[in-house]
C-alpha cells in the first residue's frame, strides 16, 4: 500500500487539535474566548483513519494475514513507545504526588491492565489510568482485531449488514447517554464500555470510507474533489470551537468520514510530499502519548497561578514547543536503542 501523504498532513493537525483541547482543561481560556471546548472531536479522526487504513491492508494482504498476527505486528509498532510513556507518566506522578515506595508499587499493580494495554477490553473492569490518554490505544488494539476479523472472515456480511448496523445502534446509544462523543471512559454493566464501542464505530466508517474513496478514484479527475475534503476538515474544526460537546458531535463524525474519503484521493502535492511533513508526522505518536505529562504534572507546577487570556496563550504556545520537542527526542533515543539492540 503507497503512501498517502494527505494522512501524514492531517495527522499533524489534528494531533495537535488534541493537545491544545487537553490543554485547555488545566488552563482553560477557551470558554473565555467565547468558544466551546471540543475539539477532542479529533480522536474520532484517527479512529476513521485507522479503519480506513486496516480495510486497505486487509484489501492488500489478499485476507491471508490473520487478525492475532495483525494485532500482534501492531503490537510490536506501537506497544514499546506506549508502555514507556506509561512509565514515564507513572514516574511523574510518583515525584509530584510525592508517594511512597509502598504506594507507587500499588499504583503500578492496580493498572496492570493498562500496563498490558488491555483497559479497553471491558469485563466490568472500567478503566485504569496512569497516562490519561493510553485508552485510545488500547482501544485500537481491542477494535483493531474484532475489525480485522469480521473483513478477513466475512466481509460482504460485515460491509453490507453488520458494520451499518453496529454504527447506528453504537452511535444512538452514546447519542443517548449523553448526547455527545465526549463519553470516553464511561462504562454500564459487564460488557458496555462505551469507549470501544465508539472507537470500533468509527473505524466502521473509515471503512466505509476507503469503500467511498475507492468509487470516487474509480471517476474522472478525482483530484478535483480534494478541496471539498479539506473544506470538511476546516467545517469540523470552527464547528467543535464553536458548538462543541453538543449533540452534533455525531454530525461531525459523519463529516470527518466523508472527508476522509474526499481528502485521502490519490494526488500530488509540494506541501503534503515535502520531507518535513512526513518526518513530523513520524512523531505525531509520541506528541500524544508524552503531551500529558506536560499539561498534567509538569506545568502546573510550573505555571500554578491565574493567568489572562494572553498569557495563558503564551504558555500554550511554550507547551507546545516542549511538546514537540519532547516528542522528537523520544524518536530519537527510541531509535538509537533500536540501532544498538540489533548491532548486539
Amino acid at each position: 500500500m503507497s503512501r498517502n501523504n494527505a494522512i501524514d498532513f492531517w495527522r499533524i493537525i489534528f494531533t495537535y487539535m488534541i493537545v491544545v483541547f487537553h490543554f485547555d482543561t488545566t488552563f482553560p481560556y477557551v470558554n473565555r474566548l467565547g468558544l466551546t471546548p471540543g475539539w477532542y472531536i479529533a480522536v474520532e479522526f484517527f479512529f476513521i483513519v485507522s479503519g480506513y487504513l486496516l480495510y486497505k491492508k486487509v484489501q492488500g494482504s489478499g485476507g491471508s494475514i490473520s487478525p492475532w498476527r495483525y494485532t500482534l505486528h501492531r503490537y510490536k509498532q506501537i506497544y514499546p513507545k506506549y508502555l514507556i510513556s506509561v512509565l514515564i507518566t507513572f514516574i511523574a506522578i510518583v515525584i509530584a504526588r510525592k508517594l511512597s515506595p509502598v504506594e507507587s508499587v500499588d499504583l503500578l499493580l492496580d493498572s496492570y491492565w493498562e500496563l498490558l494495554g488491555l483497559q479497553g477490553i471491558g469485563l466490568g473492569r472500567g478503566w485504569d489510568y496512569i497516562n490519561p490518554v493510553s485508552w485510545y490505544i488500547s482501544v485500537l488494539f481491542i477494535a483493531g482485531f474484532i475489525l480485522w476479523f469480521f473483513l478477513q472472515r466475512y466481509p460482504r456480511a460485515f460491509l453490507n449488514f453488520i458494520g451499518p448496523v453496529f454504527v447506528m445502534i453504537a452511535y444512538s446509544n452514546l447519542y443517548r447517554i449523553s448526547g455527545t462523543k465526549n463519553a470516553a471512559v464511561d462504562i454500564e454493566g459487564v460488557f458496555t464500555n462505551y469507549a470501544l464501542m465508539k472507537g470500533l464505530a468509527d473505524m466502521c466508517l473509515g471503512v466505509f470510507a476507503a469503500r467511498f474513496g475507492e468509487y470516487l478514484a474509480g471517476k474522472k479527475r478525482p483530484g478535483g474533489l480534494k478541496a471539498l475534503g479539506t473544506a470538511g476538515f476546516v467545517f469540523v474544526m470552527v464547528l467543535a470551537a464553536l458548538r462543541g460537546n453538543s449533540n452534533l458531535d455525531c454530525l461531525m463524525a459523519l463529516v470527518l468520514a466523508v472527508s476522509v474519503a474526499i481528502a485521502f484521493l490519490p494526488t500530488e502535492n509540494r506541501l503534503l510530499t515535502s520531507p518535513l511533513v512526513r518526518r513530523w508526522s513520524k512523531i505525531t505518536l509520541n506528541i500524544y502519548l508524552l503531551h500529558e505529562v506536560f499539561r498534567t504534572w509538569i506545568f502546573p507546577q510550573l505555571f500554578p497561578g491565574k493567568y489572562t487570556v494572553p498569557e495563558t496563550m503564551g504558555i500554550m504556545a511554550l507547551y507546545m514547543v516542549c511538546v514537540t520537542a519532547a516528542a522528537v527526542l523520544f524518536e530519537y533515543l527510541f531509535r538509537l536503542a533500536g540501532r544498538r539492540r540489533r548491532r548486539v
